[in-house]
């Protein structure tokens, strides 16, 4: 019975050496979606259903510029959402705009995770912005810096930092 008992205990000791506490998906994805973040002028892609259901509640009207491009003009209730500016359609295969505020954001995929110092991370991760509407029951793709340019296919950067804990930083261009 002791026998069995350190043998158990030994095996516990062993698998608990495993874990060495290396920084991962795990901390990333608790640092970005703990609270929600600030956005100030970042852009997020909308699908063709999203500005349709956006028109169709009111939070902006969809006027036609050109044959290939629309633009969706905010009205005061899209602002409300924190939408900053009017939505973009046929500048990029998808629909997009810029949010400002405070928001919760998803981490749907870790791409990579590299130190830049002793107390700071640079993350680039795929990441989603949930807007509190019946319009977005799918959240909003951020996206990322691709040559000093916003990108629908470029993955956002995020900067965390060592304070005592790893905390948000900043979102990085």
């Amino acid at each position: 019975m002791r026998s069995a008992f350190l043998l158990v205990l030994a095996a516990c000791l062993i698998l608990a050496g495993c874990s060495d506490g290396a920084f991962g998906e795990a901390n990333v994805r608790q640092i970005l979606t703990s609270t929600p973040k600030p956005l100030d002028g970042e852009q997020v892609v909308l699908t063709v259903d999203q500005v349709a259901c956006g028109a169709r509640e009111d939070l902006w009207t969809i006027e036609v510029q050109q044959a290939d491009r629309s633009l969706g003009r905010l009205t005061e209730k899209g602002k409300g959402l924190g939408f900053a500016d009017d939505i973009r359609i046929g500048e990029m295969p998808l629909p997009y705009t810029q949010l400002r505020g405070q928001f919760p954001i998803q981490v749907q995929r870790v791409e990579s995770i590299r130190d830049e110092g002793a107390s700071m991370k640079i993350v680039d991760a795929k990441v989603a912005v949930t807007i509190g509407h019946l319009c977005f029951n799918r959240p909003l793709q951020l996206m990322g810096v691709k040559k000093g340019q916003f990108s629908q296919d470029a993955v956002p950067r995020f900067e965390l930092a060592l304070n005592g804990a790893w905390e948000y930083g900043r979102l990085l261009h």
